[in-house]
């Protein structure tokens, strides 16, 4: 499986849960929130959400050239996701012209990156597979 795809796969499954852990946060902090605002929080941030995407592609090819220990790559794809959806929330207020605006983008920002870590731990097993099936292709090729 190469980064791409797995970092593609990793996404879509963090907006599958993306709905669901916004209202799980939604409702921990007020009461009011209608599935119509589910739905259009689904869509929107599924398309304002592609510089994440590639942003994690970048993160997650340069993870192949660093440490061999999976723990510590996990940890590092951990933060640098995290990272990523930051940046992503940055450069649309930079885009939109609002980057005063930070303070309440922060709000969403935390389901979304609660949704991709479980995305990730979810796919521990892809990202370890991903690492050592580079290695056994490497040798084979050598043959």
């Amino acid at each position: 499986m190469n980064t791409f795809k797995h970092v593609l796969n990793t996404w879509l499954l963090s907006h599958l849960l993306h709905p669901f852990v916004f209202l799980f946060f939604k409702n921990w902090i007020s009461s009011y929130i209608t599935w119509d605002d589910v739905v259009i929080l689904a869509v929107v941030s599924i398309i304002i959400s592609i510089p994440a995407l590639l942003l994690g592609w970048f993160f997650l090819s340069f993870l192949n050239f660093n440490s061999d220990i999976p723990f510590v790559k996990q940890g590092l794809w951990l933060f640098l996701t995290a990272l990523a959806i930051i940046l992503n929330l940055l450069i649309i207020l930079i885009i939109v012209g609002a980057p005063e605006e930070i303070s309440e983008g922060f709000i969403f920002l935390i389901p979304a990156i609660v949704s991709s870590w479980i995305a990730i731990l979810i796919r521990t097993q892809q990202f370890q597979y991903l690492f050592t099936s580079k290695s056994t292709d490497n040798e084979n090729s050598l043959v």
